[in-house]
């Protein structure tokens, strides 16, 4: 029996099934407060109280992984990858909106749900991070000390992360940071 077949064997009679647990993913919208009667005094708002030099909400995530090792007469092996991801979106809350025109409140909503969207992708494309850094960790071959093999482990964890970083800004170019998307109200706007 090859050495693939039998650790699959043994994590099936460990886990009582041929898949491991899928990352725990946490979602958490951050909100600040801004004023204004303008586009431009709400624009000056958010790149003043929003923490970025530019655009109006972002997303941010970060995955971590504490793996459960189990010894087999080939090497280690992950038990369960134990993968968890929390992604947090920041976005401005118009504290004095019911002061402004109804033009401006509408081009507002319209502004916000647009950001919204684009920051969605973001944080889509770091979920789908967490679970290739899951499948990635499985992958890792076993082996007979432990040191070298949790070495191995953490390796193909922050390969997919560095992967998955890049694949946030390929995403951002392809909508030149919102704007392909109607996310920013004028062309010199990302969100």
């Amino acid at each position: 029996m090859n050495q693939r077949i039998l650790i699959l064997l043994i994590l099936i009679m460990m886990t009582g099934s041929g898949s491991w647990a899928e990352p725990k993913i946490e979602e958490v919208d951050e909100y600040y407060e801004i004023k204004g009667s303008t586009m431009d005094e709400l624009f000056s708002e958010m790149h003043h109280k929003g923490g970025r030099t530019n655009g109006v909400a972002w997303c941010g995530w970060h995955i971590d992984w504490n793996p459960e090792y189990v010894q087999t007469p080939q090497g280690y092996i992950i038990k369960n990858p134990d993968t968890k991801i929390v992604v947090t979106y920041r976005y401005p809350r118009w504290i004095d909106r019911d002061k402004a025109s109804r033009e401006l409140q509408k081009e507002w909503d319209a502004l916000v749900q647009n950001a919204m969207v684009h920051e969605k992708g973001h944080g889509a494309i770091a979920k789908e991070g967490a679970y290739a850094v899951e499948k990635a960790l499985m992958a890792v071959p076993s082996h007979k000390d432990i040191r070298i093999f949790s070495g191995r482990v953490n390796a193909a964890g922050s390969k997919v992360i560095r992967d998955y970083t890049i694949k946030e800004q390929q995403y951002d170019k392809r909508t030149n940071y919102g704007r392909r998307q109607d996310a920013a109200d004028q062309p010199d706007r990302p969100v």
